[in-house]
């Protein structure tokens, strides 16, 4: 393990995994003369081949997952399973961090045993903790008892983290509503490889008329993109039941492009055949360096994700604003206040409502494609506020922030 210079603000984080729209960040952050990065992975679950439960099939990420930056696995898992809530757990944590000796400790999540023998380990050697999570209030239904005793936890959890990293609205809402001070509260907004994106899409936008004559897509006809798991939260059906309701002369110009795999895809794709003709494609799994391919060749981002079912942010809408694209987004999106707050960048319909997704697609397609270079021109401009050197940037302000205060009460 490589130690850091004195001069550098030493910083651990930690995480349960390598999760491939977060690494960019530690890459970000390694490449930096004024910080010294360590990242301590519970497993390394997703730097090799696993199978992805939801998704039902096995993936391996075609991005580097490992690269750029220093890390440490406390175990390794050859076999491929799950991170769960049950573990692996943070064994020996504790040793690593006392070699790195770090200054702060950013924790990016809070649930489950990996999680609270890693706060038992920093806590242990006097390292301050920081967070940046998917919080939020609204994205699952809980009961009464439920709510009352995850506010117990998370207010006297909360109390012992010296600083927050709130990726959007949605968070820091979250977060004053717990009693975490304003001040101790910075901004890291979620992000994907905001670089690597860009980088696709000067790729692939200038195919854009070849990518769509393959898919058989004519220039004034819309095509609705969808990319997820094929599951019930993501409520993928609602498409279907939305489009059965537009006018004819409204539905024969539509087209929908499905990327992902999960157990709903065999009925959806019977029912798709029957509502879209040979207007549909259902891609199945696609890999970060063929994203780009579907995202050109599509008119708007369509995520029906239902209320309540664990949409945190929804960040296919991030992948989709670099290729100009406007989202649809139902109100259960967690990302839908910072990405789509109005109707320059797509619109905004009832979780759950086909009627009121019915509408949104028909505003969207009686202003395609005439529109689609505003739409473009305020997406773009959106995107650049969510970006990994932003988010990176954030970290570090709230970092230094936690240091100092730290040395303040020392002093």
């Amino acid at each position: 393990m490589k130690l850091p210079p004195p001069a550098c603000l030493r910083l651990a984080v930690i995480a349960t995994h390598p999760i491939q729209y977060q690494v960019p960040v530690w890459r970000a952050l390694a490449v930096r003369d004024d910080v010294a990065l360590q990242v301590f992975f519970s497993s390394d679950i997703g730097a090799h081949v696993y199978r992805d439960r939801e998704f039902g099939c096995e993936i391996k990420w075609d991005v580097p997952v490992v690269e750029g930056y220093s890390h440490t696995f406390l175990h390794r898992d050859p076999k491929g399973r799950n991170v769960t809530a049950w573990g692996p757990g943070a064994r020996g944590l504790r040793k690593k961090l006392r070699e790195f000796t770090p200054d702060v400790a950013l924790f990016t999540a809070y649930g489950g045993r990996f999680w609270i023998e890693a706060l038992v380990a920093v806590r242990a050697l006097g390292v301050p903790v920081m967070l940046r999570h998917e919080a939020s209030d609204d994205a699952v239904q809980r009961s009464r008892v439920k709510n009352v005793l995850r506010s117990l936890v998370l207010r006297a959890f909360y109390a012992r983290v010296a600083g927050f990293a709130a990726i959007g609205t949605a968070a820091r809402r979250h977060l004053l509503r717990f009693g975490v001070p304003d001040e101790a509260i910075g901004r890291a907004p979620y992000n994907v490889d905001s670089d690597f994106f860009a980088a696709e899409a000067a790729r692939w936008l200038p195919q854009r008329p070849q990518l769509r004559n393959e898919l058989r897509i004519p220039e004034n006809h819309v095509a609705l993109l969808f990319a997820g798991k094929l599951i019930s939260k993501k409520g993928v059906d609602l498409v279907l039941k939305a489009v059965r309701l537009l006018p004819l002369e409204i539905r024969e110009r539509l087209h929908w492009l499905v990327l992902g795999e999960g157990e709903l895809r065999e009925g959806l794709e019977r029912e798709a055949r029957a509502v879209f003709g040979d207007r549909v494609h259902f891609a199945g799994f696609v890999n970060q360096r063929e994203l780009g391919r579907w995202y050109a060749a599509a008119d708007v981002m369509v995520l029906p994700s239902r209320a309540r079912c664990g949409e945190t942010w929804g960040l296919v809408v991030n992948e989709a604003f670099h290729f100009g694209l406007p989202a649809i987004v139902s109100d259960g999106v967690g990302c839908q206040p910072d990405l789509v707050p109005d109707a320059r960048f797509g619109r905004i319909f009832e979780s759950g409502n086909a009627g009121d997704l019915e509408l949104a697609i028909r505003q969207l397609v009686g202003e395609l494609p005439g529109k689609r270079p505003r739409y473009a021109a305020a997406t773009q401009t959106a995107i650049e506020q969510f970006s990994t050197a932003k988010a990176a940037e954030g970290i570090l302000e709230v970092a230094r922030r936690v240091v100092r205060l730290k040395h303040t009460h020392s002093s």
